[in-house]
């Protein structure tokens, strides 16, 4: 069975030869591979060769009549090396293990000895893990009996825990307003976010370049986005964004006749990509452009790897993240098809601007951005036009599902946005309540290279990353407030002092939360007005990749148009 393949890579008779050289009791690891190499040195390995030479030459047929005999022994014989090895092994990794845990105990709990005494209450949770268990199994966030809240309950508006091997500290957003906003605003800290974040957002994104003093290249890239998200671009924006807004409640409809139920989550989702787009690409974002159904696409792969952790190096480009980072260098080259094209007048829609345009032109507020400050920014903005608005609508329509009254109320107000998206009006005050009970953005990190004072309740110590919370008890509340869901709270005058939910009053807040508080209150106004529906189940489950409750199954429901 001579292998009389000319090529010196064959990689089937490469494989056959390494498992049958491991299966040798006289296995060295170079032996296996001199047959791709023409070599056949070694009588201890030259005997086992033979098996595997010219298998990739052989009759499919034959090969599976060749593998019992070939597979009963090298199991046999490899699962035995394998026992041996481990057991030699043991003793010497234990010490690297040991020597590993050692290292990771001292960074737990050497820097609370070093400064019990200035440090808010702490709860590392277990030696080693921290509290990633109960994350994990709890959920970080989502309200109620949240690992968070939990927390929160237990010791305060200020603690240290430990999570992935990291401690921390989470502060309640009334603690950030008061001990910290100034120095942010100061310029004196930067935004955290993990490694996979990082590299996919890019070091000129505005989530992640530092904001307040010093922070120039923010505020310019802010200041050429601004001019595409106004008040009245946005109203210009209306009728697009319902048409939209009633293609998925269509969608979900004939769903429902067909299989008896249809799901949110999913049209939630695609619905949300969509109206990002529109903004960000203007006329590039049609449905009948092929740009649209590729930058979705390339997003949604995008928005899987932020959540993941950096092991593309080690396990490959098959990797969540590592095919997340192929879809954003796909994405930059789209990008730069797009903005050439605009860069040239084309794309925009008469009398509407787009975040694309407005990056990529000279205009009244700056130079055309570099190529890198226009990638990180358009899937920045795409980021976060699709998370938000995505978390808070389905909190929403089950709050409506559970009010028949407020129902009625959303049913027959009359959607104009002339006024201004954030005019208080109750589909506005609806939305807003939702997300105080569960915010769809949990808390921000931040850190400074300095002692951080907190007051009597402790102090931070240079380079401990702070979580800043929005998820709080009584956040958005003033004093005496009741914790009921009560919408009519939201007076344009409450709304501007604590409606904290998209970032709060920091150098950071959303750019983009006109336009998810636009599409929300379209998206509520025509499924109360024009649409029937029952929430069929509010049963949810931890998404451990972003360890936040959500619904299950896609939050089933029952959608019908009502009758004229």
């Amino acid at each position: 069975m001579a292998c009389t393949s000319s090529r010196p890579g064959c990689k089937l008779c490469a494989m056959a030869a390494v498992l049958l050289a491991m299966a040798s009791s006289t296995w060295r690891p170079h032996a296996a591979f001199y047959h791709t190499s023409g070599q056949h040195r070694g009588s201890s390995s030259r005997s086992l060769l033979p098996a595997a030479k010219g298998l990739c030459k052989t009759p499919r047929l034959t090969r599976f009549a060749l593998a019992p005999a070939i597979a009963a022994p090298l199991a046999s014989s490899l699962a035995q090396r394998f026992l041996g090895l481990c057991g030699a092994m043991l003793g010497v990794s234990g010490l690297g293990l040991g020597a590993l845990l050692s290292l990771i105990l001292a960074g737990q709990y050497g820097p609370i000895l070093k400064h019990r005494k200035r440090l808010p209450p702490v709860d590392l949770g277990l030696p080693v893990l921290g509290q990633s268990n109960n994350i994990l199994k709890h959920g970080w966030s989502g309200g109620g009996r949240s690992w968070l809240r939990h927390l929160q309950a237990k010791h305060g508006p200020a603690f240290v825990f430990n999570l992935l091997f990291v401690n921390r500290v989470a502060v309640y957003y009334t603690v950030y307003e008061k001990y910290m906003q100034e120095l942010e605003r100061a310029g004196k800290l930067r935004p955290l976010f993990s490694k996979s974040m990082q590299s996919l957002l890019g070091q000129k994104s505005v989530l992640t370049l530092p904001g307040g003093k010093g922070g120039a290249l923010h505020a310019r890239i802010r200041q050429k986005i601004g001019p595409a998200l106004t008040q009245h671009q946005l109203c210009l924006m209306a009728p697009q964004v319902e048409a939209m807004c009633r293609l998925v409640l269509e969608d979900m409809v004939e769903e429902t006749i067909r299989d008896g139920r249809t799901t949110l989550l999913p049209k939630i989702d695609r619905l949300t990509q969509d109206v990002a787009a529109a903004s960000l690409l203007g006329g590039f974002a049609d449905p009948d452009l092929p740009h649209l159904a590729r930058i979705r696409s390339l997003m949604e792969d995008i928005v899987a790897g932020l959540f993941n952790i950096p092991v593309e190096k080690v396990f490959g480009r098959e990797t969540v993240l590592g095919k997340a980072m192929r879809a954003k260098v796909e994405a930059c080259q789209l990008i730069d098809e797009l903005s050439e094209l605009a860069r040239k007048g084309e794309g925009s829609r008469p009398g509407q601007r787009d975040v694309l345009s407005q990056l990529a032109r000279e205009s009244a507020e700056g130079q055309a951005l570099s190529a890198e400050e226009i990638h990180d920014s358009v899937v920045t903005m795409a980021f976060a036009g699709k998370v938000t608005a995505a978390a808070a609508l389905p909190v929403a329509v089950v709050e409506l599902a559970r009010r028949p009254d407020w129902i009625q109320r959303l049913a027959s107000e009359a959607p104009h946005f002339e006024e201004g998206v954030e005019r208080a009006r109750p589909a506005l005050q609806f939305i807003r309540e939702a997300m105080r009970i569960k915010p769809p953005a949990a808390a921000f990190y931040r850190g400074s290279d300095d002692w951080i004072d907190l007051g009597e309740l402790g102090a931070v110590p240079p380079g401990m990353p702070v979580a800043v919370c929005m998820d709080h008890p009584r956040a958005g509340l003033a004093e005496g407030m009741s914790e009921e869901f009560e919408p009519e709270r939201w007076t344009e005058e409450h709304a501007r002092q604590y409606f904290i939910f998209f970032g709060g009053a920091t150098p950071h807040t959303c750019p983009g939360k006109g336009l998810a508080l636009l599409e929300m209150q379209i998206f509520l106004g025509l499924l109360c007005r024009d649409y029937s529906f029952e929430v069929l189940s509010e049963e949810t489950f931890v998404d451990r990749a972003i360890t936040q409750v959500k619904y299950k199954n896609g939050l089933p429901m029952k959608v019908f148009r009502k009758e004229l």
